[in-house]
């Protein structure tokens, strides 16, 4: 049997993105690009799992971490603050203290494990960290860095997805957040959140739209090279239409050409992108979020697989999208009905069209094929990858 894996991440509705400032200066930037684990600027801060917010207790230890962090900032040149907390129970909860606490209970409490952290750089060309928190926290991850001495921080494990995307490129809406000098704030626009996903994870779902990205390999400043892989892309995704149509076997009739004119949707996407580098791509937002990935599965099956015949046996799984990936067993149902339809000669034809107008800009699918494998029998009857 062959395989399609869509490897796009499937993005939950509630997902959060947080701008977290690397301290006063930028000074934990180098520390969170060179390690795992980021945090607030909260020296000696104690923090387990379960603490309340409310507690005398947390506005106590609160305070003291608040001592140190002047403590050092002034160069040890005083007493040091005590470390008993019992010096610090008559901490009131000022508007100052209620701020840092809306700080800590939004990296150590509410961000959760999958949910992304957005660290700028000093300068405005300087790279943007973009992280996945990769744990729940509880309390055992700590830092340390060498303007605190042996001080603790507390922290969140992270996977860094991105780091080197420059500050300046981003859209208006995410450089209004760059540029806060909060410690921590939580992105709420639509279109800011889209930019940061786009950067993270390269092709993905989020609410109704997807945005996938077909790779192009070749490096290449002719805006020639890139009709014939504009026109591939139109050719699927009216094969894409004409299937939703009923009228696949009137497209297939029809020459290449005569199909996409005939059945190409332009309404179907809200966006087109390109972008031309060493390793560039092209890519698609779609109004709708199965017809891109059925296309970037058709890229796949026609220039990647290299089957002889119609691969009617055929399974599309996505590995980043979870035991449920409704996306994948929507595109698995299409791609399946469309080789049951399709001739090998039509098929043959249409992989040498495929391999053809791919190669201008190396147009490759991020969906990726696997031959021979065996899969499990859920799988087999139509049930979604596991991850």
């Amino acid at each position: 049997m062959h395989v399609i894996d869509l490897n796009t991440k499937i993005i939950p509705e509630e997902h959060s993105v947080f701008n977290l400032h690397p301290g006063k200066g930028k000074k934990f930037y180098e520390t969170f690009s060179a390690g795992e684990l980021v945090f607030l600027d909260y020296p000696g801060m104690i923090l387990r799992r379960g603490d309340s917010l409310a507690a005398d207790d947390l506005a106590a230890r609160l305070s003291m971490s608040l001592a140190i962090k002047k403590w050092y900032s002034r160069r040890q040149q005083d007493e040091p603050p005590p470390r008993d907390l019992g010096a610090y129970r008559d901490a009131t909860r000022s508007v100052r203290l209620r701020t840092h606490v809306a700080n800590i209970n939004g990296l150590y409490f509410k961000a959760k494990r999958g949910d992304l952290v957005v660290c700028p750089g000093d300068a405005f060309r300087a790279p943007v960290l973009i992280g996945e928190i990769i744990d729940d926290f509880d309390g055992s991850h700590c830092a340390t860095v060498p303007y605190y001495g042996d001080e603790r921080l507390p922290a969140r494990k992270v996977r860094w997805l991105s780091a080197r995307r420059l500050r300046g490129t981003f859209s208006a809406s995410v450089l209004d957040m760059l540029q806060q000098r909060r410690a921590l704030t939580l992105y709420s626009t639509h279109s800011a959140k889209m930019d940061i996903y786009r950067e993270a994870y390269g092709s993905f779902v989020w609410l109704n739209t997807a945005y996938v990205r077909y790779l192009a390999n070749k490096n290449t400043t002719d805006i020639r090279s890139l009709v014939p892989g504009i026109e591939l892309l139109m050719y699927f995704s009216a094969m894409g239409t004409a299937h939703e149509l009923g009228r696949l076997e009137d497209f297939l009739r029809m020459s290449f050409s005569e199909a996409a004119n005939e059945f190409y949707n332009p309404t179907a996407y809200s966006n087109f992108g390109v972008q031309l580098t060493s390793k560039g791509f092209l890519s698609l937002d779609g109004a709708s979020k199965v017809l891109p990935l059925l296309v970037s599965a058709l890229l796949s099956v026609t220039t990647q697989l290299n089957a002889q015949e119609v691969p009617k046996e055929i399974k599309v799984i996505n590995s980043l999208g979870g035991a449920a990936d409704d996306c994948a067993i929507q595109v698995d149902e299409k791609l399946r009905e469309i080789m049951q339809v399709i001739h090998v000669d039509k098929f043959n034809e249409m992989c040498i069209n495929a391999k053809l107008k791919s190669g201008g800009v190396g147009l490759e699918s991020h969906a990726q094929p696997t031959l021979g494998v065996q899969l499990p029998n859920d799988v087999r009857q139509g049930g979604a990858n596991e991850r």
